[in-house]
């Protein structure tokens, strides 16, 4: 097996973007999910403009060999209007009036990849809507820095991959991730064994991931996919009594992936060669 990513979602206006510099610099197979949502900016877990245009300049300004992975996580009404095609509308409370070449140029150089937070069960979007916005974003975007999109695999959104794919004529496969993640973003671990990975396609594994399980996590998905390609995703279990990112906790997570990770190859050379000797 081998990581991708870790990703830490959370971070908000009280996580010092330094500390996310200096961490990624050490551990670049870190990425840093931001959540995006209209309703709650500026809430903990959700930060709001000044916090992210501090994040990218500080990235800007101090990864300059080695990139800090960001990507943005649409949740609620953000999601609602990436689905209805309203990019401006979803990115204006964090970047303001932008014409659509300005934004476009923003997120495709500062923004590694977009995970769209929604479920066919509960949000009243179609297959159709989800497949025409996915392909509208990143249409004419076939270059080395293209946007990487994620939607949540799960029984509500099973055949939301296919859809896309048939959709797009394959198009969109490429740029196309699953997470595996039963609850929906609820952060509750599964009650059986993680599902295989969609033949063909990146996917990576949520749900009840802490400090914790971490490491039994891995092993359990390296015994599943020995040979392939996966992350992880952990919010819940890395935030604080007041809901808040906890430092400490993603230090401990970082520090225990570091070690098992090492011991066990899991990160490629061609994906990571700063961390080979």
């Amino acid at each position: 097996m081998k990581l991708t990513h870790i990703v830490i979602s959370g971070a908000d206006n009280q996580t010092p973007p330094d500390w996310i510099i200096d961490l990624s610099m050490d551990h670049p197979w870190l990425e840093w999910g931001i959540l995006l949502s209209e309703t709650s900016i500026n809430r903990a877990r959700y930060p709001g403009q000044s916090w992210i245009a501090n994040l990218i300049e500080t990235r800007q300004v101090r990864s300059e060999e080695l990139n800090t992975r960001i990507a943005f996580h649409l949740c609620g009404q953000t999601m609602r209007h990436f689905i209805s095609k309203k990019f401006i509308e979803a990115f204006g409370p964090w970047f303001g009036e932008l014409s659509i070449n300005s934004l476009s140029n923003i997120l495709f150089n500062e923004i590694n990849r977009m995970q769209i937070n929604f479920s066919m069960d509960r949000h009243d979007i179609t297959l159709n809507q989800v497949s025409d916005s996915i392909e509208m974003f990143i249409e004419d975007t076939d270059s080395d820095n293209a946007m990487e999109i994620i939607t949540q695999h799960n029984s509500a959104n099973a055949e939301v991959w296919d859809h896309i794919r048939q959709a797009t004529r394959g198009s969109a496969m490429k740029y196309h991730h699953l997470l595996n993640d039963c609850s929906g973003g609820q952060g509750i671990s599964p009650d059986e064994p993680w599902p295989l990975p969609v033949a063909g396609m990146l996917t990576g594994y949520a749900g009840g991931i802490s400090p914790d399980n971490v490491e039994e996590v891995l092993c359990d998905l390296e015994e599943m996919i020995p040979e392939g390609y996966t992350w992880i995703d952990m919010e819940s279990g890395v935030r604080g009594d007041n809901g808040n990112l906890s430092l400490d906790k993603v230090e401990e997570v970082v520090g225990k992936v570091q070690r098992l990770g090492d011991a066990r190859g899991w990160f490629s050379p061609k994906l990571y060669p700063t961390l080979i000797p």
